[in-house]
């Protein structure tokens, strides 16, 4: 099992990471709506064990 991923959504990783397909983006300048993320993530990642799955195929997919 590969793991999801959460990344800033400023920047490269935000371009492979598709927000809640592949992984998550946060925005670090808002604290509040990062937090509610990370908990959503590990709620997400227990209901969805190919959230990580996902991420790993994109990023062969882009010979990453």
């Amino acid at each position: 099992m590969r793991s999801p991923n959460i990344c800033g959504c400023h920047g490269g990783p935000a371009e492979i990471i598709e927000h809640g397909l592949s992984g998550f983006h946060i925005d670090p300048y808002y604290t509040d709506q990062a937090v509610a993320l990370m908990a959503y993530f590990f709620e997400k990642c227990k209901e969805e064990p190919m959230l990580g799955f996902n991420g790993f195929m994109k990023g062969r997919y882009l010979n990453l």
